[in-house]
């Protein structure tokens, strides 16, 4: 058998899962190598035909009558062409598409911390990202590198990445911040640890930054092998499926008949919101509803139809604030509670089109002064007062200023309380969780109660505790039963009944859970670590192997693996993981320390010199380049052996 060191490594390292969910932590701002920027995205010579990205994949949900927004240009091209100059409708494209970097060539960036990285395109344009880890002496010790398919954002802060990986998505290191025109690390990765290239991009990420996507029912953060049908958001994000508004107007509407695309000026003021909502408001946490997906949402919809969402006020604070938090703050403003609910996003915002930087100034003053109008609503200012601050006489230069946003580095985000004099806090990290503007969207009791269930269970899995854990089986306990179909809910009862020593009920539940949802990753992983609570080793590799079938490149599911064949004393099969699992997560000394143990019993005495070399060289590079008290920074949020839900989607 296996020695009391390494037993107690692999109790303390590979019992947490890998962290999947978009984590908005902040990562350090170290300067990045400057290149060139990318185009700045133009319709002026642009095709209205053309005017879209899409793969030929048909959407999963067909029942829905999707018709693409090519189907919209027909009887819409001004619009069609118009919204080209918005942020939305460049959600994300092709990483071949982007010019920050020529053909052929590299850039490098160095944030803190020993590890270097290198960002590429080959002569096709296909982008690749590599790690590097350079001795003190300059010479590496080793490099791994991974192509990058997809790029995320508009460009207007910037563009991070995304690989598919036949079946699940994870994002990239490095990401371009176009305000400061540099490379760096990627929001939520801080230098000392990160998830590198395994962060999962999770559903409730992907269904906001990509168009149509071909997700997979049943089977969280999994997707078909083309993932997207519609790359960027497209009109029928907001105007809900076209393709009976289509064939509508095709054969002409006979009296009486209504129209069946969603037309906004009929919608109620909670409907009119939630179209923006569903992916603007974020909320501290976001949980969806039982039996919905992270793909439910329509516009006519509440959000509440199809998510519960908590919040901590406005998310302002020491002079920054959260990156999406305008609804939160929005609702603190006393335009929005005085406006008799006539004000909405699209009060001041052009949903169609955004203004050009020239346009901004006038444009966005106009939108304040339909309300703030002569003489009793005016500005208290006089106009030789304002110029003083803002020569342009910018009315959001003063009620609505740029705030650093803390959790995406070199960018900035406009407060959204339109105060008067705009300070002050908002949120504390004290505040308790509340249900968020439940006149406007309720929340059934029960659907409270299991939500709160949710949370407490994550919060439970990351923190091991069984008290928590037992809080939330008491939340869980009505929602659940030996015929519950709630997925999410089952396997977060089965998570916590087996965090508090109740594994009978814990595989009683998670097996429920996965027959209704047979590539549920998580699931498997809790499956995993219940049958190694009651000594059932070999099934416990069963179903291992199944979640190494879904990710066969997840160096902590091979972790598992390589622990679970220790304890079966299996030597020699437990060293070939081991030296699969370094080449896989070649940063971890720790592992490389496992390796080196196993190699020194089974005789292998070149490797085992050759790893304690690299593991004296990586440390002397490490202590060589970490700040002095740089351990009290790190972020627990970045850390890559966190829970896989982040605190927002």
């Amino acid at each position: 058998m296996f020695s009391v060191q390494q037993h107690f490594f692999f109790t303390t390292l590979l019992s947490a899962t890998l962290l999947i969910g978009c984590q908005n932590e902040p990562a350090s701002n170290p300067g990045g190598t400057k290149t060139a920027p990318p185009k700045a995205a133009s319709t002026e010579n642009t095709p209205v035909e053309a005017v879209t990205q899409a793969s030929p994949a048909p959407s999963l949900k067909s029942a829905d009558h999707y018709a693409g927004q090519q189907s919209c240009v027909q009887c819409h091209a001004e619009i069609v062409k118009s919204y080209q100059t918005h942020p939305m409708s460049h959600s994300a494209c092709l990483a071949s598409e982007l010019s920050m970097v020529a053909p052929g060539e590299s850039t490098t960036f160095d944030p803190p911390g020993p590890r270097q990285y290198r960002v590429s395109r080959n002569a096709d344009g296909e982008w690749s990202q590599t790690e590097e880890f350079p001795d003190v002496d300059g010479q590496l010790i080793y490099e791994d590198t991974v192509p990058t398919e997809f790029a995320v954002g508009s460009g207007q802060r910037g563009y991070s990445f995304v690989t598919n990986r036949n079946g699940y998505m994870t994002m990239g290191v490095a990401t371009w911040y176009t305000g400061r025109n540099c490379w760096d690390l990627s929001p939520g990765y801080a230098p000392e640890s990160h998830a590198r290239f395994s962060r999962r991009t999770a559903d409730g990420c992907v269904v906001c930054h990509f168009g149509r996507t071909n997700s997979i029912p049943n089977a969280p953060n999994r997707f078909a092998s083309e993932p997207f049908a519609e790359l960027t958001i497209g009109c029928e994000r907001c105007h809900g499926p076209a393709d009976q508004h289509v064939k509508f107007h095709e054969k002409g509407a006979t009296e009486g008949e209504k129209d069946p695309i969603t037309s906004h000026s009929n919608l109620g003021f909670a409907e009119q919101l939630s179209v923006c909502y569903q992916c603007h408001l974020l909320g501290e946490e976001r949980v969806v509803r039982t039996g919905h997906s992270e793909y439910d949402f329509r516009p006519g919809m509440k959000l509440s139809d199809v998510w519960v969402t908590f919040v901590k006020g406005g998310s302002i604070g020491d002079e920054s604030t959260a990156a999406v938090s305008q609804v939160e703050q929005m609702h603190l403003s006393t335009c929005f509670q005085k406006s008799g609910q006539k004000m909405t996003c699209t009060s001041c915002h052009n949903p169609h089109r955004s203004p050009s930087a020239d346009e901004r100034t006038q444009f966005y003053r106009e939108a304040c002064l339909k309300c703030h109008t002569a003489p009793e609503k005016e500005c208290a200012q006089p106009e030789p007062e304002r110029r003083k601050v803002a020569p342009d006489d910018s009315c959001i230069a003063c009620h609505m200023p740029s705030l650093p946003a803390r959790d995406v580095p070199h960018t900035s985000q406009t407060d959204h309380r339109v105060m008067r004099v705009p300070k002050g806090e908002t949120a504390t990290p004290e505040a308790k969780l509340a249900l968020f503007q439940t006149d406007l969207f309720p929340i059934p009791p029960a659907e409270e109660r299991r939500a709160r269930g949710l949370l407490l269970a994550r919060k439970a899995e990351s923190t091991s505790s069984a008290v928590t854990a037992s809080s939330a089986i008491n939340l869980l306990s009505g929602v659940v039963n030996d015929k519950s179909t709630d997925v999410p809910a089952l396997a977060a009862y089965g998570s916590a009944s087996q965090l508090a020593g109740d594994t009978d009920t814990a595989l009683k539940y998670l097996n429920r859970a996965l027959q209704l949802s047979p590539q549920n990753e998580t699931v498997l992983r809790t499956l995993v670590v219940t049958y190694e609570q009651r000594a059932e080793i070999r099934n416990a590799i069963k179903y291992l192997d199944k979640a190494a079938q879904l990710s066969p490149s997840d160096g902590l599911i091979l972790a598992q693996r390589g622990k679970l064949l220790m304890l079966e004393n299996k030597k020699r099969e437990a060293f070939d993981v081991a030296k699969e699992l370094v080449r896989l997560l070649p940063h971890d000394p720790r592992y490389r320390e496992w390796l080196a143990d196993m190699a020194k019993e089974l005789g292998e005495n070149e490797l085992e010199t050759e790893q304690r070399g690299i593991i004296e060289r990586m440390k002397a590079a490490t202590a060589a380049t970490t700040p002095p008290k740089a351990a009290s920074s790190k972020n627990p949020a970045s850390d890559e052996h966190d829970h896989e839900h982040g605190t927002k989607p």
